[in-house]
C-alpha cells in the first residue's frame, strides 16, 4: 500500500490488493455499504500524517435500481444542478466557515461587504486545500441586533459529495485528524439515509393565501417619488395550505425544470423557522471557469401576450449598469451581450449576459458577495434602498433574494452561484413563497401588484403546489 500525490491533486491512495471482507464489482463500484466503509476503513489507515487529509472518490451501487436518491433531513444537506447537470448531495460538513454574518457597510450610496471579513471568508476558502467543491447559501441582508445591515451566510466543506447516477458518485473527505470510529460513523448515518426519489407527479392540495399584508407597493411608489432612490423592489409572501413533502417537490423541480438552478437545503442553517428551502432559479449571479467571468442580468418581467414597455427596459438598464460597474470594480473588463426575452415557466424576463476576464485571485465566493444583492432584488442606489426596504417591509425576507452554489475548495476559485428566487420555504405542513416587483418612474400600483400575484401563481404552478395558470 502507498499513498502518492501528484501536483495540483489530491493524495492519491493506491491500494495493492482487496479490501479485507470486501470486493468492489467488475465496474469498480462498491456493492453496499458496509463494504464501502471497509474500503474506507482501509484509505484511512494508510495515511501517514496526522494533518493529511485526502478526497476519495468511488462508486456505491444504487440500492434503488432503476429509481433516483434522495437523502434524509439533515442539517448540513445541500442539492445543487445547474441547468442541463447532474444532480449532486452535499452531505455532512467536515470544515464550517467561520464568518456566518457578513455586515455591509455604508459608503455614500453605495454598500459594501466588509472588507475584513471578507478577507477572513477568503482566507477559509484558500486554506481548506481540498479538490471538491464546498457549498455556500446566503439570505437577503438584514439587521441585526445592534441594527448593522449584515448578509447571514453558511458556507462550508461537506463531509461527502453524492451525484446521481448508475452506480452513485461518491466523494468523501477524510482526515486523519479525526477518530477513525467516529468519522466511518458519520459517513454511515449520511449514506445510510438513502431513500428512493418520491414520484414527481405532485398535485394540486389547496389554495394559496396571502401571509400577512400584501406588497407595499403604493407606499414603495411614494417613496420613489422623492430624491435619492432609482429603482426599488418590494416583495411580499404567500402561503400555500399543500402538504406536499419537499422530497416530492425536489423530484418534481429536478425533473421538470431543466433550464433553472435547482437548490435545496436546510433552513436550519440559517436558524429561520422553515424546515427546508426550494428553489429553482432562472437568475445566474456569478459563474467563475478558467480565465472567465459570466453573470447575468434579469430584471423586467412580462406576461407572454405583454409588450415590453418602456419602465421595463429602464428598470432593467440599471441592473445592466450596476453590474457592469461593479464587475469593473472587481478588475474585470466586462463585455455586455445582447438583450434577449427569456422564458422562465409561464412568465418572460428581459436578461442581458455580461462576461469578462477574470483576475488573478478572483474566486466565485468572493465575488457573488461583492455583488449582492443586486438591484434586481434591492434598488438603487443600495444603501438608500436597503433602508427604504427595512421600514416598508413586513417581515424579513430571509432567504428570498439571497444566493447559493459551490466553489472550489482547491484555491482555483472557479465556482458557479444562483440568485434564490422562485423558491418556497417548508414550513411543516404549510409552503410559503416569496415575489417581488421592481418599481421604477412609470410603474402603477395595479401592474405592480399583478406581476407578484403571477409569480407566486408560476411558484405554484412549477412546485405543483397550484393548478396550471
Amino acid at each position: 500500500m502507498m499513498v502518492a500525490t501528484a501536483e495540483g491533486r489530491d493524495p492519491v491512495l493506491a491500494v495493492s490488493g482487496a479490501t479485507p471482507g470486501a470486493v468492489p464489482a467488475r465496474d469498480g463500484s462498491w456493492p453496499d455499504l458496509s463494504s464501502l466503509l471497509a474500503h474506507f476503513r482501509l484509505q484511512l489507515g494508510v495515511l501517514r500524517r496526522p494533518e493529511q487529509r485526502v478526497i476519495c472518490r468511488t462508486h456505491l451501487r444504487n440500492p434503488f435500481v432503476g429509481s433516483k436518491v434522495t437523502v434524509q433531513d439533515s442539517t448540513w444537506r445541500f442539492g445543487w444542478r445547474p441547468p442541463n447537470g447532474r444532480e449532486r448531495w452535499a452531505l455532512g460538513c467536515s470544515d464550517p466557515c467561520p464568518v456566518t454574518s457578513l455586515p455591509l457597510l455604508t459608503d455614500g450610496d453605495r454598500l459594501r461587504p466588509d472588507p475584513a471579513q471578507l478577507a477572513r471568508v477568503d482566507a477559509w476558502l484558500s486554506g481548506l486545500q481540498a479538490h471538491c467543491d464546498a457549498v455556500a447559501v446566503a439570505g437577503f441582508p438584514q439587521r441585526d441586533a445592534h441594527g448593522q445591515l449584515c448578509v447571514p451566510l453558511r458556507a462550508w466543506l461537506p463531509r461527502l459529495w453524492l451525484t446521481s447516477g448508475e452506480p452513485l458518485a461518491v466523494a468523501v473527505v477524510l482526515d486523519k485528524r479525526s477518530d477513525v470510529d467516529a468519522l466511518l460513523d458519520e459517513i454511515r448515518s449520511l449514506l445510510g439515509g438513502l431513500r428512493p426519489a418520491l414520484a414527481c407527479d405532485a398535485r394540486v392540495s389547496g389554495p394559496a393565501e396571502p401571509v400577512g399584508p400584501p406588497a407595499p407597493v403604493a407606499a414603495a411608489l411614494d417613496r420613489l417619488h422623492r430624491p435619492g432612490l432609482d429603482k426599488l423592489v418590494v416583495a411580499a409572501a404567500w402561503q400555500w395550505h399543500a402538504p406536499l413533502r419537499p422530497q416530492a417537490v425536489e423530484a418534481r423541480l429536478f425533473a421538470q425544470q431543466t433550464g433553472a438552478w435547482i437548490c435545496s437545503f436546510s433552513a436550519a442553517l440559517l436558524g429561520r423557522g422553515a424546515h427546508q428551502v426550494v428553489c429553482a432559479s432562472p437568475e445566474l449571479l456569478v459563474r467563475t471557469q478558467g480565465e472567465h467571468v459570466a453573470t447575468l442580468a434579469l430584471a423586467g418581467t412580462l406576461a407572454p401576450d405583454e409588450t415590453v414597455a418602456d419602465h421595463l427596459v429602464r428598470e432593467h438598464q440599471l441592473v445592466v449598469d450596476y453590474l457592469d460597474g461593479a464587475l469593473q470594480d472587481l478588475g474585470i473588463d466586462v463585455e455586455i451581450g445582447v438583450r434577449q426575452l427569456r422564458e422562465a415557466g409561464p412568465l418572460f424576463h428581459l436578461a442581458t449576459p455580461l462576461q469578462g476576464h477574470r483576475p488573478p485571485g478572483l474566486d466565485a465566493l468572493v465575488a457573488a458577495l461583492h455583488l449582492h444583492p443586486t438591484p434586481a432584488l434591492l434598488g438603487l442606489p443600495r444603501a438608500p434602498a436597503a433602508l427604504a426596504l427595512a421600514e416598508l417591509e413586513a417581515e424579513p425576507r430571509g432567504w428570498y433574494g439571497g444566493f447559493a452554489g459551490v466553489v472550489s475548495a482547491a484555491g482555483d476559485g472557479e465556482g458557479e452561484f444562483a440568485v434564490l428566487l422562485r423558491g418556497a420555504e417548508w414550513l411543516d405542513p404549510h409552503w410559503r413563497s416569496w415575489a417581488g416587483a421592481g418599481l421604477v418612474a412609470g410603474s402603477t400600483a395595479a401592474d405592480e401588484l399583478a406581476e407578484i400575484g403571477h409569480k407566486h401563481q408560476a411558484i405554484g404552478h412549477m412546485f405543483g403546489l397550484a393548478g396550471a395558470l
